[in-house]
């Protein structure tokens, strides 16, 4: 504890004990010197351990893209040794429907590798609903499927945090020629219109407002 009279007590102890004025003012400077050596010393122990945590943690954020990009760069030969299998199947295969967690999103997975005539827009979500983005991601597909019914355009969705059927669905997104765009990103929530031919056409950002979507949407696939 500091007490505010601590230096005219220990000025006054050293005039007793009959030191020089000088003296005295060089003991009182160098106590305070120490005094602050301690806290800058214990400011610099906090900001190492600091940057210890930072470092940490961007290590393990450096080992889980990691082990994302190896996963992914290993799924597409098996995914090709299974369609290689059964090459009738790829032409004659339907789209499937799959419940994608609790937000009731119906996705519709395309097995075939070639995609079908038609535009199509596929959603990538690396969270559950709890994280906003990814919430806001899996509202728009719902609500697109639903207002784009009559257009020309198929709707697939990929919740990336999933591990069933995990193998499928990157082998798939690996046939859509898309691997590149979620490798390395370990937090994804977005949209994006493919063209016919599987061409990237538009990003779409699912907190733009509903009706900025569908104009951006309409205005390419009904040119």
């Amino acid at each position: 504890m500091k007490h505010p009279d601590r230096e005219s007590q220990l000025v006054e102890f050293y005039r007793q004990a009959r030191l020089p004025e000088d003296r005295v003012e060089a003991i009182l400077s160098a106590a305070s010197l120490a005094r602050s050596e301690r806290r800058w010393r214990t400011r610099a122990i906090a900001v190492s351990i600091a940057l210890v945590i930072v470092v940490g943690v961007c290590l393990w954020l450096f080992s889980q893209t990691t082990d994302l990009r190896q996963q992914l760069a290993s799924q597409p030969q098996d995914g090709s040794n299974e369609e290689a299998a059964r090459p009738e199947q790829q032409n004659n295969s339907q789209d499937e429907v799959v419940e994608t967690g609790r937000s009731g999103v119906q996705v519709a997975e395309d097995r075939a590798e070639a995609p079908a005539a038609g535009f199509r827009l596929v959603a990538f979500r690396s969270h559950d609903d709890r994280c906003p983005h990814c919430r806001a991601t899996g509202e728009m597909v719902a609500r697109l499927q639903t207002e784009m019914a009559d257009r020309p355009l198929e709707i697939e969705q990929f919740a990336l945090q999933r591990q069933d059927g995990r193998p499928a669905m990157l082998a798939r997104i690996d046939a859509l020629n898309l691997t590149s765009l979620v490798a390395d990103q370990p937090e994804t929530a977005f949209g994006l219109l493919l063209s016919p031919s599987g061409a990237p056409l538009r990003r779409l950002d699912p907190d733009q407002p509903a009706a900025a979507i569908n104009a951006q949407i309409l205005d390419i696939i009904e040119q």
